[in-house]
């Protein structure tokens, strides 16, 4: 009895191990049977969702595309060299037109290279956006070999510095976002070769230096950011060769003084940004040159005087902001060549300033009651200017020096009694433009109703003069400055015309405040696009053939141990 006891334990044993045995076979058929089963031709696993050390890829690719990758975002989570054996996967992937590096998570390890030589051999590339990384100096045409690329942005990247040629010969760029750096000059001949470009971004650097002719070759540009540096001089050729720009935004910079013709450069320039500088003057001839300018904003700077024949050049401006300077007075001579002033969509902002109440200011009565718009009837009604009460005689009441131009008279405002309301120019003299489309509408603070509480008394200026204007003592003198020609002159004279002309207007109600929507212009509708199945291994496909063979086998074990069982 004991051997064959010893024999069935052994044969159980068997029989055991052999059911083991067949299992995991199994179990080997079944895992590669659903990785074949999962396969679609030419994967790709070593790019799509895969969790390679140094960087994960997430691709999505657009319906109709098959399984090639459209739309390639990369996080870098480890140290990455240009020498990575894992940037070869990019390499020949001609269906991928965007492709996005940004720092992971911590962001402790970030790129600090541009893959020059893989981005040149992805000839299908439109888009490109480097985040979050520390890139240092672009080196001479990073970006070469990039015909077919549109939008290319390196946004908060930790660039110091741009080469010669940075970027250059991209013939189909559009876009170029370059905010949120550490650029402290921009020199000439670091963007050349870009015909198409349309839209550069340069906000919130450190840029204190515009080198002349540093955008001479961006005869396209359309649009300008410059908002957010610390830019101190503007000259004549710091904007030449800008024939196409539309609008300039120098929101929030250093800007001390505005030069003559220092805008030259961009003829068709409509919308003007210069909020939040430190300008205190301003030359006569700053804005000549500029008939298609519909908005200037000057709001929140120094300004104390503003010379007469201001905007000879720039005639069809539609909103002004003076808002929030240090204004004294403001002369009907600095705005009388404005031939919309009287229209529809017309808008001067004055609130926050220190006008003296004198009638230099006068002609805020006439315009408050001959003005078509609302916007800027409504502005009037809320000016406010300061009585002179620094003579120890006066007899002003405290808290009483302070009042609403509208509600004073041209008594009250020292005007002659022969004083003559100003003529207003007709749009026949200068066709006026069309008003650059912005969003949503400004809110400055307006005076509240109530005036008793006093301003802060304001003299006349040592370097204040006045000419004769009509007979009405209410006119600043022209600073001794090269005005233009006789001639010209004449051409413009006869464009006056009177109250009852027919003036043509735009009837855009313009947005004052369009810092707070740059993100919203540069913003970009996200791709449709759907994820992409995962891979296989490349070994995957060779075990097919192998896989009938192993369930012959399998089929053997499970026979075998049955038959010892019994």
């Amino acid at each position: 009895m004991e051997p064959r006891i010893r024999h069935f334990f052994a044969a159980r044993s068997v029989g055991h191990l052999l059911r083991y045995a067949a299992l995991l076979a199994l179990s080997v058929v079944t895992l590669n049977s659903r990785t074949v089963s999962e396969a679609s031709g030419h994967s790709s696993p070593k790019l799509c969702d895969s969790t390679y050390q140094p960087m994960y890829c997430r691709c999505n690719v657009e319906e109709g595309d098959g399984e090639d990758p459209t739309d390639v975002q990369c996080f870098v989570t480890a140290q990455l060299t240009a020498d990575d054996a894992f940037l070869k996967i990019f390499e020949g992937r001609a269906s991928v037109e965007s492709l996005g590096f940004t720092t992971y998570a911590s962001g402790t390890h970030k790129m600090d290279f541009v893959p020059t030589d893989t981005l040149s051999r992805m000839p299908g590339l439109e888009k490109l956006k480097f985040s979050q990384m520390n890139l240092g100096v672009l080196r001479k045409r990073a970006f070469y070999n990039l015909s077919r690329l549109a939008v290319l942005s390196l946004d908060s990247n930790e660039i110091t510095d741009l080469d010669k040629e940075a970027i250059s010969h991209l013939p189909r760029l559009r876009k170029l976002e370059l905010a949120d750096n550490n650029l402290t000059t921009l020199s000439a001949g670091v963007l050349t070769e870009l015909p198409s470009l349309t839209h550069l971004y340069l906000e919130k650097n450190q840029i204190a230096t515009l080198e002349d002719l540093a955008f001479v070759q961006l005869s396209s540009l359309s649009e300008l950011d410059l908002s957010d540096n610390v830019i101190e001089n503007l000259t004549e050729g710091t904007f030449k060769g800008l024939g196409q720009l539309t609008r300039l935004d120098l929101f929030r910079n250093k800007v001390r003084r505005l030069g003559a013709r220092v805008f030259g450069g961009a003829p068709m320039l409509v919308e003007l940004d210069l909020k939040y500088n430190s300008i205190d003057e301003v030359d006569p001839l700053a804005f000549d040159g500029l008939p298609q300018l519909a908005i200037l904003y000057l709001s929140y700077n120094r300004l104390r005087v503003l010379p007469a024949n201001m905007f000879l050049g720039a005639p069809n401006l539609m909103t002004v902001d003076l808002s929030q300077n240090k204004l004294v007075t403001l002369t009907w001579r600095t705005l009388q060549d404005l031939v919309n002033v009287d229209a529809p969509s017309f808008d001067l902002s004055l609130t926050g300033n220190q006008l003296s109440c004198d009638c230099r200011i006068a002609w805020m009565l006439h315009l408050e009651n001959v003005t078509r718009s609302d916007k800027f009837r409504r502005e009037l009604r809320h000016v406010k200017c300061d009585f002179d009460v620094t003579d120890a005689a006066a007899t002003v009441k405290p808290g009483s020096a302070s009042s609403k131009v509208a509600r004073l008279s041209l008594k009250q405002l020292g005007c002659r009694e022969d004083y003559k309301h100003p003529s207003l120019r007709g749009s026949h003299g200068v066709s006026p433009s069309p008003a650059f489309p912005t969003p949503g509408s400004h809110d400055y603070e307006d005076d509240d109703d109530n005036d008793g509480a006093a301003s802060t008394k304001v003299g006349k200026l040592d370097n204040e003069g006045s000419t004769a204007d009509g007979g009405q003592d209410i006119a600043e003198s022209i600073p001794t400055v090269a005005l233009p020609a006789a001639d010209t002159l004449g051409e413009k004279e006869a464009a006056v015309k009177d109250l009852s002309g027919n003036i043509h207007a735009s009837n855009n109600d313009i947005d004052t405040v369009l810092s707070q929507q740059k993100a919203l212009e540069k913003s970009e509708p996200p791709r449709k696009a759907k994820p992409r199945p995962e891979g296989v291994n490349s070994g995957a496909l060779r075990n097919i053939e192998g896989s009938s063979c192993v369930g012959m086998v399998v089929t053997s074990l499970i026979i075998l141990a049955m038959s010892m069982d019994r």
